[in-house]
């Protein structure tokens, strides 16, 4: 193996992608696995740490590949229970997607509010505080 970049297509070919989630602050919530390292699930409070991952693959990868990479072990539970999703750049994943070199694979949670409804609240609680201007309806 030479110390220079494998060369596109070529045999040892590699592409890099990076799988982020959020951590629970101060582990409360994350569980351990068989090796004795944590196993990271999804929470939504605001104070969760965004964690990164990156790593090489075999060029022509796809999700399932990723997927059955001993990395994503941690993983496999929740993604194959449905409590987990996966995107790739905020796009939603299949298993035959092929990744590229620099793909951003995201585990999502489930949406716990309806963004709609959220915004309507903004508004009624805007509209309440300003006695007069924009948010009041005349």
């Amino acid at each position: 193996m030479s110390d220079r970049p494998s060369e596109p297509g070529g045999p040892d070919a590699a592409i890099h992608v990076e799988v982020v989630w959020l951590e629970a602050p101060g582990g409360s919530s994350v569980t351990r696995d068989g090796l004795g390292e944590p196993a990271y699930g999804v929470v939504t409070a605001p104070t969760s740490a965004v964690r990164r991952l990156v790593l090489a693959l075999p060029s022509e990868s796809t999700l399932a590949t990723l997927l059955a990479c001993r990395a994503m072990a941690v993983f496999r539970a929740e993604l194959d229970s449905g409590a987990l999703a996966i995107a790739v750049f905020g796009r939603a994943g299949r298993s035959d997607m092929p990744l590229y070199d620099g793909d951003r694979i995201e585990l999502l949670g489930p949406v716990t509010a309806d963004p709609k409804l959220a915004r309507r609240r903004r508004v009624e609680r805007a509209r309440a505080a300003a006695p007069s201007g924009r948010w009041r309806r005349s």
